[in-house]
This record gives structure tokens, C-alpha cells and sequence, in this order.
């Protein structure tokens, strides 16, 4: 009895697992499929400590077609544009496609998350997501492989949005950010800086108003009020606060509402944006900066070493103090702008 019992259990506790493991995929059926036929507008941005950092934004559909390598089987297939800001280069607009796979809860069998499979216009990028509830139509995203061009891995996190009740593109794509037609009351700003290992935060809120203008750029014009605080470098001198300060600029959309790009003053220096819509009715918009801020900064190795990783050390003259922060630190701006 001695022997045979533990051979029960061990036998019951492999059916456990091996059941938990047959269950780790799911296929629903083409009607209850919460991700076939959709399309989700995302944003995603580094969580680690490198100072380079990175952030994107982009909208991708889901689809169902025919698995190519098994008859008689599915696939979800993944298509989408995005724009990438990795400190060091900026990717505007590329194609991406890949797949999805979903896994069930192993206890529940419930659909609770599953894989994305996409490059980034440069490799592939792994991503692990979860629902966040039943109705299906937002996805919290966390990487599993991704590499830079320097070859450091990057811990990057983002979010995704079921984009719903689409509607029409008007023919001047322009009057779907104009006060006039489409929003009254303005919109209200959120931005701040996408990465923590960067030489100067930034945050900023704000009300921008959006007018069409019919000048031959096939631009609108922006304006508003801003409230920005911009940190210094390393935290070695005061930060620079802007409050409710006036700004200025200037906005397109692309042909089929797909996105856009907008620029205007922020704090002392003019940012620019490119955007995706996050909601059918043009509503909700994902930003991500497209101006990177880089620079060279000298200072001693004393005075930074609180304050996060050590950088790039380059010893011009013997000494173990000297460093020199690397020039592809860039300040990477991400945000949101709500119609009011």
C-alpha cells in the first residue's frame, strides 16, 4: 500500500496538470469570438530603467481565416499600422501583421487573455495579454521577447481598446477635431514623458481648441491653454513650470480618419504628435511624441549615483568620476486628448 498510494496521487495530480494544459488555448466559435472582426486602437511604452526607452501607438484588426497548415482549422490574424518612438529612431506609420492565440483560465475554462504576435517595424514582438472583464473590450498588455538595436531588452506595458460604433469619415477629414463641428467644448490634453530613465521628465494638461483652416497645407490650426512642468537634468536644478500658458499650432488627419499629427508649443519648445483615434465617434486619442530631445550631459558620477542604473561611462582623462550621459537619451512624450 505503501508504494501504490503514492502512485494514485501522482497519477491524479498529472491528470490535473495535463488537463490545466489542454485547456490552455481556447477556440471560440466565429459568434462568440470577441476578437474576430474587430478593431483596437493601442499604446504601449517601456517600464525598465534604460535610458533610451521607447513608446508606440497604432491600430490593428482581428480576423478569423483559414488555417493554411491545417485543413478544416482557424487562425486570427492580426493587421495594423503603428508609429514607434525608440529614443534613438522614430518608425512612423509601418504595416504589421501577426496572430492571436487565446488561453482559458486552466481552472474555469473561461477566456481570460492570451498571445499577440506583431513586429514593430524593426523584429517581433511578443505580448501577453489579459481582458480586463467580461465585456471584452479592453486588453492589458505586457511583452514576453523584445529586443533593441542595442541589444538590451525592453519591459514594455501598454493598453488596447476595442474601437466601436465606427463612424464615417467626413469628406474633409480636418472637421473631426473642429470646434465648430464636431467639438463645442475642445479637448482635454494629457501628456507626459513615456520613459523613466530620461535626462528631463515632462508632464503637462491642457484644453486645445481645433479649427479648420482652408490655407493651401490642408492644415487646421490649433490653440489653447498648457500647464507643463519640465524637470531638469539629473534633478540638479529647479524644474521649469509653465502654468495655464498659451499655445499654438497645428493639426492634420490622414485620409480615412486613420490617425493623424499634430504639433504645438509645449513649455518653451515646440512637440510634435502623431495620433490615433481611440473611439468610432473620433472622441479619444492616443498621442505619442515624434520630437525627441537628445543631448549630451556631463556631470559627476557622485551626484547620479542615487538616482537610477549607471549610464554609457566614457573616461576621457583617468578618473572614475567623469561620465557622460549618452546622446540617444531623448525625452519620449506620450498621452491622450478627450473631446470635452
Amino acid at each position: 500500500m505503501k508504494l501504490f498510494t503514492p502512485r494514485i496521487v501522482i497519477t491524479c495530480a498529472l491528470s490535473l496538470f495535463c488537463a490545466a494544459q489542454a485547456n490552455a488555448q481556447c477556440n471560440p466559435n466565429p459568434v462568440s469570438d470577441p476578437l474576430n472582426n474587430t478593431t483596437w486602437a493601442f499604446h504601449a511604452e517601456a517600464t525598465d530603467y534604460q535610458p533610451q526607452g521607447s513608446a508606440s501607438i497604432g491600430t490593428f484588426s482581428v480576423n478569423r481565416i483559414a488555417d493554411p497548415r491545417n485543413a478544416g482549422q482557424f487562425v486570427l490574424a492580426l493587421t495594423g499600422t503603428m508609429t514607434v518612438n525608440a529614443g534613438d529612431r522614430i518608425i512612423r506609420l509601418t504595416s504589421t501583421t501577426g496572430k492571436v492565440q487565446y488561453q482559458c483560465d486552466p481552472l474555469t475554462n473561461a477566456l481570460r487573455g492570451g498571445t499577440l504576435q506583431f513586429s514593430d517595424g524593426s523584429q517581433a514582438i511578443l505580448w501577453q495579454f489579459v481582458f480586463r472583464n467580461g465585456n471584452y473590450n479592453t486588453l492589458f498588455m505586457v511583452n514576453e521577447v523584445y529586443i533593441d538595436n542595442a541589444f538590451l531588452a525592453k519591459v514594455l506595458r501598454g493598453t488596447a481598446v476595442k474601437v466601436v460604433n465606427q463612424q464615417p469619415c467626413p469628406a474633409n477629414p480636418l472637421l473631426v477635431l473642429d470646434n465648430t463641428s464636431s467639438a463645442p467644448n475642445g479637448w482635454s490634453l494629457q501628456t507626459e514623458s513615456a520613459v523613466y530613465g530620461n535626462v528631463n521628465g515632462t508632464s503637462a494638461i491642457g484644453i486645445l481648441n481645433g479649427r479648420f483652416t482652408s490655407d493651401r497645407t490642408g492644415q487646421g490650426s490649433l490653440s489653447g491653454t498648457i500647464t507643463t512642468n519640465i524637470g531638469s537634468a539629473f534633478g540638479l536644478t529647479g524644474n521649469s513650470v509653465t502654468r495655464l500658458a498659451d499655445t499654438s499650432g497645428r493639426y492634420e488627419v490622414y485620409a480615412g480618419c486613420t490617425g493623424g499629427a499634430m504639433s504645438f508649443v509645449l513649455g518653451t519648445a515646440a512637440a510634435q504628435y502623431e495620433f490615433v483615434f481611440a473611439s468610432g465617434d473620433y472622441s479619444e486619442l492616443f498621442l505619442l511624441g515624434t520630437t525627441s530631445r537628445q543631448q549630451n550631459i556631463t556631470i559627476m558620477w557622485d551626484s547620479f549615483k542615487t538616482l537610477g542604473p549607471k549610464p554609457e561611462l566614457v573616461l576621457s582623462r583617468p578618473s572614475e568620476n567623469l561620465l557622460i550621459f549618452p546622446s540617444g537619451a531623448a525625452d519620449i512624450l506620450k498621452g491622450t486628448l478627450s473631446k470635452f
